[in-house]
């Protein structure tokens, strides 16, 4: 699979639907968890997920980036939104003698050589299985928005907040697409009706009490749950902060005072230097909670209905009592 998304970097975004999970906080997930115990531990986030085709090149063309620079920043602008990502602003880690350097994968001042940009792009499809969610193809980027809409039941903050989200959308669009070779699809939003189902969710994994989340022994564990569910054939993409601290590892291997500390510690510091480093809106808090006992799994799926969304969980509890080393559970599940 891996071999295919090099060679095409179809990567298939394309494939998700409107079904409504009930593996994630939603109307139906009484019938797995408690409304009580669902309601503290899983998260429910309105998400739109805004599809830019390019009709000519690929993404990775000078003038294609600064549009996706554009649209990411103007999303911002989206009200009630409260984080925006895309390839543009994905957070990349180098390092440059004894510092560890993390910042925008590109920023709108960058005066890229085509080379540089077959660079880029060369690495975006090594690094598929994280960077592949930010891509529809090679010629189509996706961005994120993570919207905290009022309460439904607040009948008229909610209905006024709907029109405010859809104007700024229509305006974006419209503002988008007045490049003739470029059309924008919304996935998580239907007109006149306000936010739907995206098929993007995260998963929380509670760590077990008394164990540090930086923990050799869990990180190692969370990758291996990462990288086994990416094997579903439901799953188009998923990604944890086992990811970013393959990343952090790799990039300070030679450091100095990394050869001289425990894994533990190395992985408390750089993962105190990459939070600090991180711009506004963009912090771990999608990946790990405030209270860090509990690591969120991201899943993106294809089309899937009720009872494979209850066997998929079902599935990932079996694999961390048969594979895991009791660093995780997943509330709810006997």
């Amino acid at each position: 699979m891996k071999g295919n998304m090099k060679e095409h970097m179809n990567f298939n975004v394309k494939l998700f639907t409107h079904i409504v999970l009930t593996v994630i906080l939603l109307s139906g997930c009484s019938q797995m968890f408690s409304s009580s115990l669902a309601t503290k531990t899983y998260l429910q986030k309105d998400k739109i997920l805004l599809f830019i085709d390019f009709e000519k090149d690929s993404v990775f063309e000078k003038e294609n980036l600064e549009t996706l620079l554009y649209a990411t920043k103007s999303a911002w602008y989206i009200p009630y939104s409260t984080r925006v990502s895309s390839f543009t602003n994905y957070q990349r880690i180098t390092a440059k003698g004894d510092d560890l350097i993390i910042n925008d994968t590109v920023h709108k001042d960058d005066e890229l050589t085509d080379k540089e940009f077959a660079v880029l792009e060369a690495e975006t499809v090594d690094n598929a299985d994280v960077l592949g969610a930010y891509f529809n193809g090679r010629s189509s980027a996706v961005i994120y928005v993570d919207l905290e809409l009022p309460n439904p039941e607040n009948f008229t903050e909610y209905v006024k907040s709907l029109v405010e989200v859809g104007e700024h959308l229509d305006a974006l669009v419209e503002k988008l697409e007045t490049r003739s070779d470029v059309k924008v699809k919304l996935l998580g939003w239907k007109k006149n009706v306000g936010p739907v189902s995206a098929g993007s969710y995260e998963l929380p994994l509670m760590i077990t009490a008394g164990i540090n989340k930086h923990d050799p022994v869990v990180l190692e564990e969370l990758d291996k749950l990462t990288q086994w569910i990416r094997t579903n054939d439901s799953v188009v993409h998923a990604f944890s902060y086992a990811d970013i601290n393959k990343r952090l590892l790799s990039a300070t291997r030679t450091f100095d005072w990394a050869k001289e500390v425990t894994t533990l510690e190395q992985n408390n510091q750089i993962g105190l230097l990459y939070e600090m480093s991180l711009p506004y809106g963009l912090d771990l808090s999608n990946l790990i909670n405030q209270d860090g006992d509990t690591y969120y799994l991201h899943i993106n799926f294809t089309e899937i209905d009720e009872d494979m969304a209850s066997e998929l969980v079902k599935d990932l509890d079996s694999w961390l009592k048969v594979n895991g080393k009791g660093s995780f559970s997943i509330a709810g599940i006997d």
